[in-house]
């Protein structure tokens, strides 16, 4: 199975979570010395741990994803495009299930995108559209609520 990435944008992402596009924010600050593009909209409740990531271009396969089963997980693309390897949530608590090769899809997130992924949506990291990404990540959830499992019934190749 071969999956084009959709822009996050022009996609239906309800099935998998919410998505920003900063950069088309209503409220923008300027100086100067930079430009601050903030939505004021209510996205995030609660306590969260911030993660950093470095990861190299999309590899040819999409072998295991993960998800977390309780809560939400929101990602933050920095100054380069990057994918997202996604398959919809099945039932978030059943440790048994695996993420479904037929359903994997693939999101394109630009600088300023933000994509809050809902409860037991499947996901692999994010990796490169045409060069190495670094980004950030945000989550409530502790190692017991993560799980990782293999495709079924295989590898997904994603195109760049």
């Amino acid at each position: 199975m071969i999956v084009t990435p959709i822009d996050i944008g022009k996609m239906d992402f309800s099935p998998f979570g919410e998505h920003r596009r900063l950069i088309e924010a209503r409220d923008v600050f300027k100086t100067d010395f930079y430009t601050c593009y903030v939505d004021f909209t209510r996205f995030l409740s609660g306590d969260w741990m911030i993660g950093y990531v470095e990861s190299g271009l999309l590899p040819e396969y999409c072998v295991k994803m993960e998800k977390h089963k309780r809560d939400q997980s929101l990602m933050i693309c920095g100054d380069f495009p990057m994918i997202l390897p996604l398959a919809p949530a099945g039932n978030p608590s059943d440790l048994d299930e695996a993420p479904q090769a037929d359903k994997v899809s693939a999101a394109i997130l630009y600088p300023g995108d933000v994509a809050l992924l809902n409860p037991g949506v499947w996901h692999d990291a994010c990796y490169g559209l045409e060069n190495g990404v670094r980004y950030y990540f945000l989550s409530k959830v502790h190692d017991t609520d993560i799980v990782v499992k293999t495709l079924a019934p295989g590898p997904v190749r994603i195109r760049r």
